[in-house]
């Protein structure tokens, strides 16, 4: 997602039809994300016979966690092309739309949850907008579930990753997006250009090949970022202390942080997953 509709649902056409193949963790989640997400859904203490619960995007892991019996399993993303290639459940319950213009009614939902989407929202406006129309939309005691996507406790210069990429020390081109792109954000507020990202290895990788020749790169992995190529859709990467203020304070206490858990795998430390419960 983005500012513009047009804007996100083009960036994603490339990844739609090889998204599965192609983008691996931590751009997607890992199988300790989906261990901890089931842990969320076995601890949620739901009341409602028949409980609705929203994906925020159509990620396919998320649609097969362990729901409890006769939960609905919605879905809200703004690419088509994502909906008719990726999503996996009945076409009727994926919505075509704008996170932030969700019809919804209040209350209508059980769960709502999120792997690695808020940082494509400008913060704080969209962000916090998208947290008022969460606590608008959660029932009471229904839980809201992210994982995140957020900047290092030691904040790292692009030339420092840049120098880790070509020692081997970076695992893949899913990794690398997110260190290099928080590496050049200055700040949540502005973000990073996705073109950026592109243009800084344009001009330090003058041989693909010998990246791609390191254990665990391919040249399809490698070739996704072709995606920022000229984008000027921005990232924006709020750190923990941010979201979690700002979850709370939008929801004027609605919403209240239940539970943080640190997955283990590469770059998990930057991918908690954090939950809010409603009152």
């Amino acid at each position: 997602m983005s500012s513009t509709k047009s804007t996100t649902t083009d960036r994603w056409l490339p990844h739609a039809a090889g998204f599965r193949e192609h983008i691996g963790s931590p751009l997607r989640p890992h199988e300790n994300d989906l261990h901890i997400f089931s842990g969320v859904i076995n601890r949620w203490q739901q009341t409602a016979a028949s409980p609705n619960a929203l994906i925020l995007g159509v990620t396919p892991e998320l649609y097969s966690l362990p729901w409890p019996e006769q939960t609905q399993v919605y879905a809200i993303d703004q690419s088509a092309a994502m909906i008719r290639d990726v999503w996996p459940g009945p076409v009727n319950n994926a919505t075509h739309a704008n996170w932030l213009e969700m019809p919804f009614a209040a209350h209508s939902m059980d769960f709502v949850i999120c792997d690695g989407g808020l940082h494509l929202l400008g913060y704080p406006e969209q962000q916090s907008k998208l947290a008022a129309i969460i606590s608008h939309i959660l029932a009471p005691g229904g839980l809201c579930c992210f994982r995140l996507f957020v900047p290092p406790a030691k904040s790292e210069a692009p030339s420092a990753v840049l120098a880790d990429l070509h020692a081997g020390r970076i695992e893949n081109m899913n990794c690398l997006k997110l260190k290099l792109g928080m590496a050049i954000q200055s700040d949540a507020i502005t973000g990073v250009r996705l073109g950026d990202i592109w243009n800084m290895l344009q001009t330090n990788v003058t041989d693909p090949a010998n990246i791609i020749d390191q254990p665990g790169w391919t040249a399809a992995n490698y070739n996704t970022v072709a995606a920022y190529k000229d984008s000027d859709t921005r990232y924006h990467f709020a750190d923990m202390s941010q979201v979690i203020s700002m979850f709370e304070s939008v929801s004027h206490g609605r919403l209240r942080l239940e539970s943080i858990v640190t997955p283990e795998y590469t770059m998990g430390d930057q991918c908690p997953i954090v939950t809010f419960r409603a009152r």
